[in-house]
């Protein structure tokens, strides 16, 4: 019996787009950049995240994701309702004395930030992933 109560509580989610994940991406913000000579990759990753409870006090944030490739070259992606909430934020953070701090390991000269509006979406809709 509980099953088939989780089973329609899970249905009725998806079908109602009630998962919080599933939120409208309006904007996607893209920073790719280089840390400064001298940081190892965890002490640029513990500083990086401490970013996370800046955004999260942002209106519109949806989700962080932060990733290096082989060369050191780091890439951080943000997912925003709007791109008036990205521009805000992307203006406010500058004023946070935490978020200047983990700013501080990065080589600015080198920093490139764009924002893109999303225009097609596809999921694979067979493959359950965690975020």
């Amino acid at each position: 019996m509980w099953y088939l109560v989780g089973w329609l509580i899970v249905g009725l989610s998806h079908y109602l787009n009630l998962n919080p994940m599933e939120t409208e991406i309006g904007q996607i913000e893209i920073v790719i950049f280089n840390t400064k000579a001298g940081h190892t990759q965890q002490e640029a990753r513990a500083a990086l995240e401490t970013l996370n409870d800046c955004v999260m006090k942002f209106e519109g944030f949806i989700e962080r994701k932060l990733a290096i490739n082989e060369k050191g070259q780091w890439i951080d992606i943000v997912y925003w309702q709007s791109q008036a909430q990205a521009l805000k934020a992307a203006e406010d953070i500058m004023k946070d004395p935490k978020a200047l701090k983990a700013f501080d390991i990065i080589e600015e000269e080198q920093m490139q930030m764009f924002h893109f509006t999303p225009v097609s979406t596809f999921k694979n809709e067979l493959i359950t992933t965690t975020r």
